[in-house]
């Protein structure tokens, strides 16, 4: 009889010790996985920010933003003030993305597209528009 007990007793406390690791792994991976689709997400939502704020300056003045400038980390900030600015009926935009975790550009034919952080390409390049490529972000935020 005490070895029944005793062997009942040990399977409830195996099975609650298995429930518990389980548990513990789920937390673990789910966290993880929320930290590291959250730059895709804001990024996502960046991008399409900016896609609006083209599409509304254009619809404004006849013609898209041009960005006064070539990209570069000296000039992210200041490409966007046609878009930011209180002028002329914007701002369209409140502020640019950030860079920490990717880059967000724009031409003067509307094209917008997302790069690694600290990588400014001089022109837009079809493999990296939302648009042609859905997982651009996740790449561009993964480094």
């Amino acid at each position: 009889m005490a070895g029944i007990v005793i062997g009942f007793v040990t399977l409830a406390l195996f099975l609650l010790f298995a429930g518990l690791w389980i548990a513990v792994c789920t937390t673990v991976h789910n966290s993880f996985n929320a930290a590291s689709s959250e730059p895709v997400a804001q990024c996502q939502a960046d991008i399409r920010s900016v896609e609006v704020a083209v599409d509304a300056f254009q619809a404004q003045k006849g013609s898209y933003a041009d960005p006064p400038a070539a990209w570069s980390a000296g000039t992210y900030t200041s490409n966007y003030a046609p878009l930011t600015s209180a002028t002329d009926g914007g701002p369209y935009l409140r502020e640019p993305p950030t860079t920490n975790e990717y880059v967000i550009e724009y031409d003067s034919s509307g094209n917008v597209w997302v790069a690694q952080p600290n990588t400014f390409e001089s022109s837009f390049e079809v493999n990296q528009g939302i648009a042609a490529d859905s997982d651009a972000c996740e790449l561009a935020a993964s480094g």
